[in-house]
């Protein structure tokens, strides 16, 4: 049962790298894209997706990355790491803005931020963390040290 159903597998696995799909699979393909993107639209399914797409395949890629088995290195850490503080850096200046999460295609266009950060052709994250988050740490960092060695020693006086 189990060598029938990886014969299966390797069947849908080679159609879609010979992108080789009758019209009618096409079709349905197109159908359940299409209801994803509509369901994108409501608020509730819009953040389902957004999130799933912003931290299920990154925390999966991540797992590799440190799994040396997997061919975890170097580089592949550092991509993840990056990809997670600006993924942090987006999260938190979009929970104090007033985005406009009512409207009906934010969350589609997050998921697009999304997969543009963690795209490796794009290495969105990387463009992100070099030409911002970093000038602006960098530039702040003595600041931001003082600023957490204060509330350190506060909240452990109390």
């Amino acid at each position: 049962m189990l060598f029938k159903k990886k014969k299966e597998a390797d069947k849908i696995k080679e159609k879609i790298e010979n992108k080789d799909f009758t019209p009618a699979e096409l079709g349905v393909i197109a159908g359940v894209f299409a209801v994803f993107i509509i369901l994108s639209t409501y608020p509730f399914f819009g953040r389902l997706f957004a999130d799933t797409i912003a931290f299920v395949y990154p925390a999966y890629k991540s797992f590799l990355a440190l799994d040396k088995k997997s061919g975890g290195n170097h580089k592949k850490r550092k991509e993840m790491l990056t990809y997670w503080v600006v993924l942090a850096f987006f999260y938190f200046f979009e929970s104090i803005s007033y985005a406009p999460k009512n409207t009906r295609i934010y969350y589609i266009g997050r998921s697009l931020i999304t997969i543009w950060l963690y795209y490796p052709k794009t290495k969105g994250a990387e463009i992100l963390y070099e030409h911002i988050i970093r000038v602006v740490l960098k530039h702040n960092q003595k600041s931001i040290d003082k600023t957490v060695r204060d509330i350190s020693r506060n909240f452990i006086k109390e």
